[in-house]
């Protein structure tokens, strides 16, 4: 499995990740297609800063979110399928 950050699938993203909540939002339907065009990438957002992002509808699968920033986060419908969660903040997310 290639990650985000190595591979050449990345300068085809419609957007710079920042590694900040304004990559998902109301854009999370760029990051879906491009999910859906490289679905053997695995996501690298390692130390992302995602506090208070609604993360319900972005494909997070497979995505690796160590220490990564999820305050007040919006996952109830998110589906965190073989997702690396080690030492991120969950503080206050919303996750039922």
């Amino acid at each position: 499995m290639r990650t985000l950050l190595r591979h050449r699938a990345r300068q085809d993203l419609p957007w710079q990740i920042n590694h900040t909540s304004k990559c998902f939002g109301r854009e999370y339907p760029f990051w879906n297609q491009w999910r859906a065009a490289y679905p053997d990438v695995r996501p690298d957002l390692r130390g992302a800063y995602l506090a208070e992002a609604d993360l319900t509808e972005p494909d997070l699968i497979n995505a690796d979110l160590r220490g990564v920033d999820l305050t007040k986060a919006e996952l109830e419908e998110a589906d965190l399928t073989r997702v690396t969660l080690i030492k991120a903040d969950l503080t206050e997310a919303e996750v039922d």
